[in-house]
């Protein structure tokens, strides 16, 4: 062990010794080992190097030629004299911050022979417009604008507006005009700049514009995915998403972006990952399809002006401080039914949740207003339900409760729904003469118990507690309807006619047969003042005929007008039969 460890000190000695550094015309050069030299960094370069550099491709020292093959690390930092700087073949290397800092540097020619761009070496050149890299280049390192030492070559190339890679390169290319360097085997977007735009079906890459002065982006159509850090920090105003071909947007992709305002993400992406947007401190809207299903750690975290947000019905979980400190928040829309949402850790940090109204569908009020981290809101149940079918449910028809007895109503103008149901016993269960029914804006389905699910959670009936009978008081009258998950209308064992208003929620029944009572507009059987209220309400467009299962054209003229009235009150005062 003794031996190895001294043959050990003594290559490295031997290393040390054999490195040297020499000056040339005014340029630093480390010699190291064969006849190749880098340049180095200068103590005077600062003061020294101004306006346009030319490196040569050979340098004589001490009777020896050396090819010059790099520049070195931190060669030229913060050399603010330079604007230009012209490489020379032979050029092989430009190691890590070979030319960090160089704020004042407009342009500089990448020699053919290049083969590796190191991370930073570029980093800070604000002045820096257009670059081209060679056809040789095989390694540009640091991919992306990431943290620390190994920030990508261009970060904080402000100015940048054009990157272009030669064609033939085996490596590397800006394919469509892009303004952007894509790493060709895996299609990805590696380094962009504010001129940059997206090509079709590329992979928008870690950091690719972090930090980046661009201000203006579309994703096209053939994009599926964004990744970590893509756009972190950068000066960017508007992003377009065009088809739905995204479905992945990585963590921390648009955090910081202080310049966004607005965004609208398309239909595929069901992530919200963690602090996608974090720090974006004038972000007011963000839109999103029904298709969301998780927002996840810090996702919104820092955002102070954003007022409104949407969880749409699809949305099944979010996280620890996804909307801490989101200080403006006002109103909170909640699609999902009550308890279909996890809630994990603690989410409305540093949220004023009883000045920020939640609204929610009546049927949810009970669970939202109760719930732990939605019940300090001010829950407002005041969501509408939007109808597409409506059926009912029950002993109807000669059907039984069970997951097939679904009978779908007439809808008469998308508000109004109606039906004639028979209700009759069905069996040996049915001995009391009465039958049931509740309404659901799907068709049930079956499942393995023999009951059903619902498709939409929608299932209304009876305003009471328990089931509501209706006695023949209560024939031709409004009767409440409301959100529930078990009443039910208990109607006595014969034919009717329903009229369902899912306007103000209110449900008529009418019982067929008999003679029918001329001037009986509200159907309760008996002409009297109601019948006179309901014809002028037809009148002063308050009502419509639908509203009543009685004819309200009492006079048989095809028209419902003051005559009615008149023809009503004189059935009433008995001048008329």
């Amino acid at each position: 062990m003794k031996k190895i460890t001294l043959l050990f000190a003594l290559l490295c000695a031997f290393a040390t010794v054999s490195a040297e550094t020499f000056t040339v015309n005014g340029l630093c050069y480390l010699h190291q080992s064969g006849s190749v030299v880098q340049v180095t960094s200068g103590s005077d370069y600062a003061t020294t190097l101004n306006g346009e550099l030319t490196i040569p491709a050979q340098v004589t020292y001490n009777g020896t030629t050396y090819s010059v093959t790099a520049i070195g690390w931190r060669a030229f930092n913060s050399c603010n004299g330079l604007t230009s700087v012209n490489l020379p073949e032979g050029m092989k290397t430009i190691f890590s911050q070979g030319f960090y800092n160089c704020e004042n540097l407009v342009s500089i020619n990448l020699p053919s022979s290049l083969l590796t761009i190191d991370a930073g070496a570029f980093m800070g050149c604000k002045a820096l417009t257009s670059i081209t890299i060679p056809a040789s280049v095989i390694s540009i390192n640091g991919k992306g604008q990431t943290n620390g030492s190994n920030r990508g070559p261009f970060f904080g190339c402000d100015n940048l507006e054009t990157i272009v890679v030669e064609s033939g390169n085996q490596t590397y290319d800006s394919r469509d005009n892009c303004n952007a360097v894509v790493e060709t085997a895996t299609n990805t977007l590696i380094f962009g700049c504010k001129g940059s735009t997206i090509p079709t079906s590329v992979i928008v890459g870690k950091g690719s514009f972090k930090s980046c002065s661009i201000t203006d982006v579309v994703i096209p159509e053939g994009v599926t995915t964004i990744e970590q850090d893509a756009f972190n920090s950068s000066m960017l105003e508007n992003i377009t998403f065009e088809g739905e071909s995204l479905t992945t947007i990585e963590s921390n992709a648009f955090s910081y972006c202080t310049k966004l305002e607005a965004i609208t993400l398309p239909d595929n992406v069901k992530t919200i990952s963690n602090g996608l947007f974090r720090g974006c401190s004038i972000l007011k809207t963000v839109n999103f399809s029904a298709s969301l299903e998780s927002i996840e750690d810090f996702a919104f975290m820092e955002c102070p002006m954003l007022e409104t947000f949407t969880f749409p019905a699809s949305l099944q979980s979010i996280r620890n401080n996804a909307f801490r400190e989101c200080t403006a928040l006002a109103d909170l829309y909640a699609y999902p039914s009550g308890g279909s949402v996890t809630l994990q850790g603690n989410v409305w940090e540093g949220v004023a949740q009883a000045d920020c109204n939640l609204h929610v569908y009546p049927a949810d009020y009970d669970y939202y207003s109760t719930a732990e981290q939605w019940k300090e809101f001010n829950v407002i149940a005041d969501l509408d339900q939007s109808f597409s079918n409506v059926y009912i449910l029950g002993e109807v028809n000669g059907n039984g409760w069970a997951p097939n007895v679904g009978y779908k109503m007439a809808t008469q103008d998308g508000v109004t729904y109606t039906a004639d149901i028979t209700c009759a016993p069905t069996g040996e269960n049915d001995t009391d003469g009465y039958s049931y029914f509740s309404f659901t804006t799907e068709l049930a389905e079956n499942n393995d118990n023999g009951g059903w699910a619902y498709i939409e959670p929608f299932r209304f009936g009876a305003v009471s507690e328990g089931d509501f009978l209706v006695t023949d008081e209560w024939i031709g009258q409004e009767l409440g309807l409301t959100y529930d998950n078990g009443q039910a209308y208990k109607i006595p064992d014969g034919e009717y006619s329903l009229n369902l208003n899912l306007e103000n929620m209110k449900l008529i029944i009418t019982k067929k047969g008999g003679d029918t009572v001329i001037g009986d507009v509200t159907g309760d059987g008996d002409v009297d003042v109601s019948d006179v209220n309901a014809v002028i309400n037809i009148i002063l467009h308050k009502k419509t005929q639908d509203d009543y299962p009685g004819n309200a054209d009492v006079t048989g003229e095809g028209n419902i007008d003051v005559s009615d009235v008149n023809a009503i009150i004189n059935i009433i005062l008995g001048k008329t039969n």
